[in-house]
C-alpha cells in the first residue's frame, strides 16, 4: 500500500462527516471524505517529497518515509515525524508547513547570523542541506539545492542574502523574504572543476 499512516480530523460539513488524512511514502498528504469514500484534496508538495526528489530517492529508500503522524486539534495542525528525525507541523487549511524542527547530521562546518535584525541563524551541517533557524521560535527551514556537502556560508552585510559553496562544484545565492521570512534560491553559480571550499561577499 502507498499510504503508510492514517489520522482522523474533524469535518466542517453540515452533516459533520469525518475526514481522514493519509500519508504517502513520499510524504504527500491526502484528505479523504469517508461518507463519499473519495479523496477530496491532495497536497501538491511537502518538505519530505522535496527532499526525496533532490536525492533522486527510490521507493525502496526508507529515508524518505514518514514514520508517525498525529492530529493536533488545539493547534489546528497535523504533526509528522520523518525517518531522518525531523518533526514537521502542517496546518489544516492548506497543509502548509507551520513549523519544522531539525537536529544536526554531523559536524557543523559553518554558521552565520541572518536577517536585518539577526533574527535567523544559518548552519552548514556536513550535508548537502542548509538549516536556517528562526531564533525566536527555533522553527527550522531546510534549504535544498546542493547535491553534496555544503562547505562554506557567508551573509551579505544587510543580512538579507546568504551565499553557500559546496563539494558539488557550485555556489548558490539565497534570499530571505522580508514579509514571510522564507528563504529561496535566487541564483546558482556553476563551472568550477572542483569543490568550492570557501565563499565570501565583499566587505
Amino acid at each position: 500500500m502507498e499510504e503508510i499512516y492514517w489520522t482522523d480530523i474533524c469535518g466542517n460539513s453540515s452533516q459533520y462527516s469525518p475526514f481522514w488524512v493519509s500519508i504517502l511514502w513520499t510524504g504527500i498528504l491526502k484528505v479523504w471524505n469517508t461518507s463519499k469514500a473519495a479523496c477530496v484534496y491532495t497536497q501538491e508538495d511537502s518538505p519530505v517529497a522535496l527532499a526525496a526528489r533532490s536525492r533522486e530517492v527510490e521507493e525502496s529508500d526508507q529515508r524518505s518515509n514518514i514514520t508517525q503522524a498525529i492530529h493536533c486539534p488545539c493547534n489546528g495542525a497535523i504533526t509528522v515525524v520523518t525517518f531522518d528525525h525531523y518533526i514537521i507541523m502542517f496546518d489544516l487549511e492548506g497543509f502548509e508547513v507551520k513549523k519544522q524542527f531539525a537536529g544536526y547530521n554531523d559536524d557543523i562546518l559553518d554558521i552565520h547570523f541572518l536577517g536585518e535584525q539577526e533574527s535567523h541563524i544559518a548552519v552548514a551541517t556536513n550535508s548537502e542541506l542548509i538549516k536556517v533557524f528562526e531564533l525566536s521560535t527555533w522553527n527550522c527551514q531546510i534549504l535544498h539545492g546542493h547535491t553534496d556537502i555544503v562547505l562554506s556560508l557567508d551573509v551579505y552585510q544587510k543580512g538579507n542574502l546568504l551565499v553557500s559553496s559546496s563539494k558539488d562544484n557550485s555556489i548558490r545565492l539565497w534570499q530571505i523574504d522580508g514579509d514571510t521570512q522564507k528563504m529561496s534560491c535566487v541564483a546558482v553559480g556553476q563551472g568550477h572543476t572542483h569543490a568550492v571550499g570557501a565563499v565570501a561577499f565583499s566587505r
